[in-house]
């Protein structure tokens, strides 16, 4: 593709404005596209909650206060925030996508064994060697309360990795502590969930 066509894209995505997102603007903007040139190189376009205004950000450049656009494919791309990085698909909030990942929930250990009772989860091989559990399905509201969703890949908790060398007990004394730190993969993109659990 030529520059100048590159440019005529970009500029069609992005309607009649094609400036960069000011830090200190906030971060309630939607992924509505991705122009990839090469090696995850390119621009996205995004969109503003309120506004509807597009605009198109180069790889490298700020979207917003600490939010970084690292790389893009042709149907997601990732921004970093601090350390973490982020996977965002079309239509995703950057917003909601960095609060869901920085948020802690509160759970009592009384409720863990219901908790557990609602995730059915599937063992997830490569190599032939379990490596975490899949959730393949979620019975009553549980997910929202725990922050889980179907199609988690749950890789450790607390730092005890659930592969195929597991001990068991290992784990459960975890689950007595009064904070839980659960690491998980979700749509390719790197989660960790903190919890808070009360004994009462």
């Amino acid at each position: 593709m030529k520059l100048s066509h590159l440019f005529f894209v970009i500029a069609m995505l992005s309607g009649p404005v094609c400036a960069v997102a000011q830090p200190g603007q906030g971060i309630d903007w939607v992924l509505r596209g991705t122009v990839v040139t090469h090696n995850h190189q390119g621009y996205a376009v995004i969109e503003q909650v309120d506004t509807m205004q597009q605009q198109v950000v180069r790889v490298g450049q700020p979207l917003a206060n600490d939010v970084l656009l690292t790389r893009v494919a042709v149907d997601h791309a990732y921004v970093r925030s601090g350390q973490q990085e982020y996977r965002l698909a079309y239509g995703d909030r950057i917003d909601r996508a960095l609060a869901e990942a920085d948020k802690q929930y509160q759970v009592s250990f009384a409720d863990v064994p219901d908790l557990l009772e609602q995730l059915e989860v599937i063992p997830h091989q490569e190599n032939g060697q379990v490596i975490g559990y899949f959730i393949n399905k979620i019975h009553g509201d549980i997910g929202g309360k725990v922050g889980l969703q179907r199609g988690d890949l749950l890789l450790s908790v607390n730092g005890i990795r659930l592969d195929h060398e597991l001990d068991p007990q290992s784990l459960y004394r975890e689950l007595e502590a009064s904070t839980l730190s659960l690491q998980l993969k979700r749509k390719g993109q790197d989660i960790r969930l903190a919890y808070s659990v009360s004994v009462l």
